[in-house]
């Protein structure tokens, strides 16, 4: 057997393995989305009226180009938007990640909905907001929210619903639409194993982000 042939052999084997590693993942992890997705996009996730709920946290998905938000995130935006010139709310929270000086989220967010029309006064940036248990977190014990508005995708509605319950938040979820078939697909088996780790971590997170103080304290609204 020649050294290409070899190689190839190893690469076929690599990834049979790769294959059987992720679907016997994403079987032990099926009962975990069962049960988020029932609980929690059944009973019911889908809300329509948001009346008396005064704040929308809109969760990161991702920019490009250094301050673009991504597909994903533009729709759960343009959601948010619609949300606020109907007058439904009074302030948006969006929360994303900063750790790098080159990737901010909750600033790329704000640019995008100040150009849409809301204006920034009304706009606040939550640059700690790494996952979707840190936002949730952070929403409820450094913003000072006992409830508000969730805008997301479909596919991502029953984790984040979920997580944000489990923090002590009272949830309005509104789906905002999903974008790209890819995309989408991709979402929406990556909820598999998210859901997994979102339901463990759920019952012993600890490993919080505390504010420095100067945050707003938005439960007046």
């Amino acid at each position: 057997m020649g050294w290409l042939s070899f190689f190839k052999l190893k690469e076929f084997v690599f990834f049979q393995i790769f294959k059987f590693v992720v679907v016997a993942i994403s079987f032990l992890c099926l009962p975990f989305w069962y049960f988020t997705f029932l609980v929690f996009a059944l009973n019911p996730v889908f809300q329509k009226d948001a009346s008396n709920f005064g704040v929308v946290m809109v969760l990161g998905a991702g920019i490009i180009n250094g301050s673009e938000p991504s597909i994903v995130l533009e729709k759960r935006l343009d959601k948010v938007v619609e949300l606020y010139k109907l007058k439904k709310v009074k302030k948006v929270l969006v929360t994303g990640d900063n750790r790098e000086v080159y990737y901010n989220e909750p600033l790329a967010m704000k640019t995008y909905l100040v150009k849409s029309g809301i204006p920034g006064g009304d706009i606040i940036q939550d640059f700690a907001g790494r996952r979707t248990i840190d936002s949730c977190w952070r929403a409820k014990n450094v913003f000072k929210l006992n409830r508000l508005i969730l805008v997301t995708q479909p596919f991502h509605l029953a984790r984040s619903n979920y997580l944000c319950k489990s923090v002590g938040l009272e949830v309005k979820a509104i789906s905002s639409e999903n974008g790209r078939f890819r995309v989408t697909a991709f979402g929406i088996l990556r909820e598999i194993p998210a859901t997994w780790l979102a339901v463990t971590e759920s019952f012993n997170y600890n490993d919080v982000i505390a504010g420095n103080g100067n945050e707003p304290n938005l439960g007046v609204y």
